[in-house]
C-alpha cells in the first residue's frame, strides 16, 4: 500500500471521526437547551402561582385592615387551576384586627375557612382588585373582647343615645348599664339579658330578662322602649366583607370575659 493511499484513510477515518462527535456534541447542547427551558417555563409558572397567592392576599388586606397580622393558608391546588384563578381551600387567620365598615370595633382573633373558591385572577392582577365569583362553603369564627365592646359602645353612645354604656360578660350572660339622660332627670339603668342573632335581617340584638332604674324593676313597655334604642347592636351588612364572603352568622356564645361569634 502506498503512504499516498494511507494518508487518505487515515484523513477518512479521522473525518468521520470528528463528524460523529460534532453531532454527538450538538445533540447534548440541544438537550441541554430543552432541559433549560422545560426549567424556566415551571419556574415561570411557580412564580405567576406565588404572584397570584401575593396579590390575592393583598386584595383581602382591603378588607380587613389588619397590616400584618393577616395569615392566608393555601391549600394545594393544581397549578393551572390556580392560573385559571382557583383555590381549593382557604384558612384565613389574623388577630386583634377590625372589619372594614366597623373599624372601631376590634377582632381579638378570627379564622374564616373557604373551601372551593373562584375569583376573577385577570382583574386580580390587573388592579389589584379582588373579586370572588364562587365557593362552595365558608365557616367563621370571631372572639372579642369585653373591653373591645366596651370602647365600641362608646363610640357609638350618641346613635344609641345612651351614656357611659358598659358590658359585663359571664357564662351565658351579659350585663348592660348605662345612663339615660331626660329633660327633668338623669338615671342609671341595668338589664341582664343576652345577644341574639336575628338570622333573617343577620343583626345581632340585645334580648333582655329584666331592667331596673336606679335598682327599681320597671315594667315591660319601658323594657321594650329601652331595647328598642340599643338594638340592633351589630348589624352584618355594615360589613364590606360580607359583600366579598357572603357569610352568614349562625351562633353566639358568651363566656367570661370574652364572646364568639359563628357562622358559615
Amino acid at each position: 500500500m502506498s503512504k499516498l493511499s494511507l494518508f487518505f484513510k487515515l484523513f477518512l477515518l479521522l473525518s468521520c471521526q470528528y463528524t460523529l462527535v460534532a453531532k454527538s456534541k450538538l445533540d447534548l447542547d440541544l438537550k441541554s437547551d430543552i432541559i433549560y427551558r422545560l426549567k424556566q417555563i415551571k419556574t415561570s409558572n411557580l412564580s405567576k402561582v406565588s404572584t397570584i397567592q401575593k396579590a390575592f392576599k393583598l386584595g383581602l388586606m382591603e378588607y380587613l385592615p389588619i397590616g400584618e397580622n393577616l395569615k392566608v393558608l393555601f391549600f394545594p391546588t393544581k397549578r393551572e387551576d390556580v392560573l385559571s384563578g382557583k383555590f381549593s381551600k382557604l384558612d384565613i387567620r389574623f388577630r386583634k384586627g377590625s372589619l372594614q365598615g366597623i373599624e372601631k370595633l376590634e377582632i381579638k382573633k378570627a379564622r374564616i375557612v373557604i373551601d372551593k373558591i373562584s375569583f376573577d385572577v385577570e382583574k386580580l392582577l390587573s388592579s389589584g382588585k379582588l373579586e370572588i365569583k364562587k365557593m362552595e362553603s365558608v365557616k367563621f369564627n370571631l372572639r372579642i373582647d369585653e373591653g373591645s365592646i366596651n370602647k365600641y359602645l362608646e363610640s357609638e353612645r350618641r346613635r344609641l343615645r345612651l351614656s357611659h354604656p358598659r358590658v359585663h360578660l359571664s357564662k351565658n350572660k351579659i350585663i348592660f348599664s348605662a345612663k339615660v339622660k331626660t329633660a327633668f332627670f338623669s338615671s342609671r339603668i341595668k338589664t341582664e339579658g343576652k345577644f341574639v342573632v336575628n338570622k333573617e335581617k343577620q343583626t345581632v340584638d340585645f334580648k333582655t330578662r329584666r331592667v331596673s332604674i336606679n335598682s327599681i324593676k320597671i315594667p315591660g313597655f319601658l323594657t321594650s322602649n329601652l331595647t328598642s334604642k340599643i338594638n340592633p347592636v351589630l348589624r352584618l351588612s355594615k360589613f364590606s366583607l360580607m359583600d366579598l364572603i357572603p357569610m352568614k352568622l349562625d351562633e353566639i356564645k358568651i363566656h367570661q370575659g370574652w364572646i364568639e361569634f359563628k357562622g358559615l
